[in-house]
């Protein structure tokens, strides 16, 4: 298990925080921090996955289930601001993998 510091836990739990995208913040001000790096990542994904949501909520035979997804994404946000609280690194289900995929 990796030491990590406490402006990384930090910085990594303002990933998750979706409007204003404070992902960009981690990716930024901790560039070479893999811990940063992954939670950043993942806000990012999380992010899109957000607009996405909101953009199918517009619709309004999708609505119902677009609203069903907006509570999912936002106890997603809590458990991982929790777990990167803690220093762990968790991968969001469905979603981390498209994260790891992302090059800088």
């Amino acid at each position: 298990m990796e030491t990590v510091s406490k402006k990384s836990k930090i910085l990594a739990a303002i990933s998750y925080i979706p409007f204003p995208p404070l992902f960009l913040v981690t990716l930024f001000a901790a560039p070479h921090d893999s811990f940063d790096e992954f939670h950043g990542k993942q806000g990012l994904v999380l992010f899109i996955a957000s607009f996405v949501v909101w953009v199918l909520s517009l619709i309004p035979l999708i609505a119902i289930i677009a609203y069903l997804c907006v509570i999912a994404i936002v106890i997603i946000d809590i458990i991982a601001i929790a777990q990167s609280c803690l220093g762990h690194r968790w991968a969001i289900p469905f979603l981390g993998r498209y994260a790891q995929r992302i090059k800088f």
